[in-house]
């Protein structure tokens, strides 16, 4: 059980997840003709993923092909580049061997549709821009928001479509436990009259500033972006849900 790395007689090598001697979960299997099949495995047998011959040459312009991208923190993303951006699907490994992640549309997500009525009787309002709000494991403050049509830099952007718009805000994370904690994008509601549509999907961006898969150490501070997508035009309350949290931050 657990992950590793094993490499075979003919060069081939598969790392990720195993049990009872079998790949089994998440992991990226290599040819040795630098070939890639990577995402689910069930006892050996590859369910779901992506395959394809890695990419080469400028990262830009990558396209067709299984890629490797590595973060600042070290987490690093394999699997579909198009145009050098990774579209498709994929896998997270992360430097603190915190367990695989299996990801579907990792960098242009689309937002989940919200849902009406949101029945957690317990939420409270009364935070706004400024507030920190105490999680389970963090501090969480929400310095700004506001809607862009395009996120992202050059080379790692994403345009919101017609019709929509990413919602942006500028959040800082405090931990507050005595060990590592992974932050969580959170989730956005807007109240709209009697209704309350939920965004609970954030766009995974990669690039400077904003925050994807992220550990910190105790009492450190991070500093970043967090973006939902949401309808152009959109009117009514807008509110900054922190994840392990029942207070809403109120947007605007």
């Amino acid at each position: 059980h657990g992950q590793g790395t094993f490499t075979f007689t003919n060069g081939d090598q598969y790392v990720g997840e195993w049990k009872d001697g079998k790949s089994h979960g998440i992991g990226n299997f290599y040819r040795a003709d630098r070939s890639i099949m990577g995402g689910k495995w069930v006892s050996d047998e590859f369910i779901e993923g992506y395959t394809g011959h890695s990419c080469t040459g400028n990262s830009a312009v990558w396209s067709d092909c299984i890629g490797t991208l590595t973060l600042a923190d070290g987490t690093q993303f394999i699997g579909e580049f198009l145009n050098g951006k990774p579209l498709g699907k994929g896998t997270f490994t992360f430097p603190d061997n915190r367990p695989m992640q299996f990801a579907v549309e990792p960098y242009n997500q689309v937002v989940s549709s919200p849902t009406k009525k949101q029945t957690d009787t317990n939420l409270t309002v009364g935070p706004t821009i400024g507030d920190t709000v105490k999680t389970k494991y963090f501090d969480v403050t929400v310095n700004s928001a506001g809607t862009k049509g395009y996120i992202g830099d050059e080379f790692l952007g994403s345009e919101a479509g017609p019709g929509n718009v990413f919602l942006v805000i500028n959040v800082t994370y405090k931990n507050i436990d005595t060990e590592a904690r992974t932050m969580m994008s959170g989730e956005v509601m807007v109240r709209v009259g009697d209704e309350e549509l939920r965004f609970d999907t954030a766009e995974v961006v990669f690039s400077d500033g904003f925050i994807v898969f992220e550990s910190l150490n105790p009492r450190v501070t991070r500093r970043g972006f967090v973006a939902f997508k949401v309808e152009d035009g959109l009117e009514g309350e807008f509110f900054y849900k922190p994840s392990r949290s029942t207070k809403l931050i109120k947007l605007h």
